[in-house]
């Protein structure tokens, strides 16, 4: 058994049954990371972060330490 085709047996345990058949057919785990994507992150949404991530920088007399835990803040966004 591939690598591949472990990750697409074990995934949908990772969902709600429901929320995997919407996905609807896939056949590679390329082809899964596309849908779940499409299906739960919007294109504004990804933008929204891509641009914070991008402009983020630490605040004058902000400690490095809080410039960490606020970017971590913003990756599990």
């Amino acid at each position: 058994m591939t690598e591949e085709s472990l990750k697409l047996r074990l995934f949908p345990f990772s969902l709600k049954k429901s929320s995997f058949y919407q996905l609807g057919s896939i056949f590679t785990w390329v082809g899964l990371a596309e849908a779940f994507y499409r299906k739960f992150y919007s294109k504004q949404k990804t933008a929204t972060i891509h641009q914070a991530l991008n402009t983020f920088h630490q605040l004058p007399e902000e400690t490095f330490f809080t410039y960490f835990e606020r970017f971590n803040d913003l990756l599990l966004e």
